[in-house]
């Protein structure tokens, strides 16, 4: 749909502006919203001139921000083998060689990929093995992603191929596991230990890089999402590709690019004054002060419960990590700390009020991502210093609600503040929606439909995981509008239906508003609009 003049119509309107859904119009006009016709009685006779789209009782929306992805891995998955659900190894291993039966047979040597595996959710709960990839790859190197993607699992040859021996030594964070004698098991853990292998695996040609970006932006129209925070993970942002599709005038999705922490100042000042468009944006730095809880490495305020009394370690030195903040940040550069655990999220919540008692508040919205699980006192302080809490609802699922291993990790008293998006939201804090794609579909209608329900993959517990934690459908609509458009600094560009700014419109198929809140998950995209182009639908 190439009009230049649009009119969209429907009985039911979401504008993210703080008003109740209505029956009208929206008209845009060379790529931004002209006019909201916030009644039936203000639409005009004649739309002389306009291309009128009438999409009945479908929900005219503003379009979808996701406020933390990872593109390349995401676009990747959904052309591997998805290792979800298997209850052993040895059912992922078979089941990866399954997908992968053609490839085998004609001695395809190039790397295979999976996703999505998790080992505490197997019957023995065991780490994996090389061994068991090997009996159905031989020669070819397999490189398995767990579901947090915060470990991989990989066979005999990928080991060769990428020179890890049992004199390989750890990195300074992560671990290669080993048997006793001393040489990898074909499991590492935390992203420098993952990057010996996975910086090997992904050199992709060029073509297969675009195509990759290509399908990321096909799937992000067709999930209605019209802007995205692609982060930094194992060397994977393409900063380049993207300028490319912006040239040739196939970059449909706002991108915001967030860049590892690590790098040198000046580089990051560079990259912030290259990368400044309507489409294509620098947003900032981060940095992991933790893993996950699930997989040990996840820091918390007071020791697990399971293993009793052990705590993992922050990834980061702290007064190094202070002092660079307080350096970025008197630069305006935005910060966003990976912090799953309790402990890693009030250090970095300490590191923030450092950044503020040095040098005051400058505007810089510097973000924590993540936050599964947060000790209450903290809470208060996000809002104090400023700081936006990046959540992904859909994170908080397991397949069944009694598996879950927060029961276990942490115990029911503390599992109170496991995902705890109203008390946030309810303190005042900035709070922005995302998926983590691929750890999360990148659909957003699945994580609205976690945030209203708070239900597990089994549809339990009846009335939602710690129900004091659900929020509305609008709420959640909200925060992953305008409040993620406002967490990428686009708040005058885009996230709301309001004249003047872009024409990043998305329509539903369907009504969250009136539907049964556990249909929430199977409301499609039915047209997506980037810049007042339609893109999907």
């Amino acid at each position: 749909m190439t009009d230049s003049k649009l009119l969209l119509k429907s009985r039911k309107i979401f504008t993210a502006n703080g008003e109740a859904v209505f029956s009208g119009a929206v008209s845009i006009a060379d790529s931004v919203i002209e006019r909201v016709f916030k009644s039936p009685a203000e639409l005009p006779k004649e739309a002389e001139g306009y291309t009128v789209v009438d999409c009945g009782e479908r929900l005219i929306m503003p379009g979808f921000c996701d406020s933390h992805i990872h593109g390349f891995f995401g676009s990747l998955q959904s052309s591997s083998v998805s290792l979800g659900g298997c209850r052993s190894e040895e059912e992922a291993a078979a089941k990866a060689a399954e997908f992968y039966r053609d490839e085998i047979n004609r001695g395809f040597d190039d790397w295979l990929f999976g996703f999505g595996w998790m080992h505490f959710t197997w019957d023995k709960k065991n780490l994996p093995s090389k061994e068991s990839l090997d009996r159905y790859f031989k020669n070819t190197p397999v490189c398995l992603f767990n579901d947090e993607m915060h470990s991989v699992w990989v066979n005999s040859e990928a080991l060769k191929r990428c020179g890890i021996t049992a004199a390989t030594p750890d990195p300074s964070i992560g671990r290669i596991f080993r048997d006793n004698t001393g040489n990898p098991t074909g499991y590492l853990l935390e992203p420098e230990a993952m990057d010996l292998v996975v910086s090997k695996a992904l050199r992709f040609t060029p073509e297969r890089l675009r195509a990759t970006a290509e399908n990321l932006l096909a799937e992000a129209a067709r999930c209605g999402v019209t802007s995205m925070s692609d982060i930094q993970i194992l060397n994977s942002l393409n900063p380049a590709l993207y300028s490319e599709l912006e040239k040739d005038g196939k970059l449909t999705c706002r991108m915001h690019m967030v860049f590892p922490m690590e790098q040198p100042l000046e580089d990051i000042l560079e990259q912030r004054s290259e990368y400044a468009s309507d489409y294509l944006r620098f947003s900032g730095v981060k940095e992991f002060l933790d893993g996950t809880a699930p997989m040990q490495t996840g820091v918390l305020v007071e020791p697990y419960n399971e293993p009793a009394g052990f705590n993992a370690p922050l990834l980061v030195d702290m007064d190094r990590t202070v002092k660079r903040a307080i350096r970025f940040d008197k630069n305006g550069i935005r910060i966003r700390f990976h912090a799953c655990g309790s402990g890693a999220v009030r250090a970095a919540l300490d590191i923030f009020e450092a950044v503020r008692n040095a040098n005051g508040y400058n505007g810089t919205r510097h973000t924590i991502e993540h936050i599964e699980d947060i000790h209450p006192d903290d809470i208060p302080r996000f809002k104090k210093l400023s700081v936006t809490a990046s959540v992904q609802p859909d994170h908080l699922l397991a397949e069944e609600y009694s598996l879950h291993p927060f029961h276990e990790i942490l115990g029911e008293e503390r599992c109170r503040w496991a995902w705890p998006f109203k008390s946030l939201i309810e303190s005042g804090a900035e709070v922005s929606f995302g998926t983590d794609y691929p750890i999360s579909p990148l659909n957003p209608m699945i994580g609205v439909f976690r945030a209203v329900t708070r239900l597990h993959e089994d549809y339990k517990p009846e009335g939602g995981w710690i129900p004091e934690e659900r929020l509305t459908v609008e709420q959640s609509l909200y925060h992953y509008t305008a409040a993620s458009s406002r967490q990428m600094y686009t708040e005058g560009l885009t996230g709301k239906l309001i004249p003047g700014l872009a024409a990043d419109i998305t329509v539903l198929d369907g009504n969250p508003f009136e539907c049964n809140p556990v249909e929430l998950r199977n409301i499609k995209t039915f047209l997506t609009f980037s810049g007042g182009k339609r893109v999907f639908g």
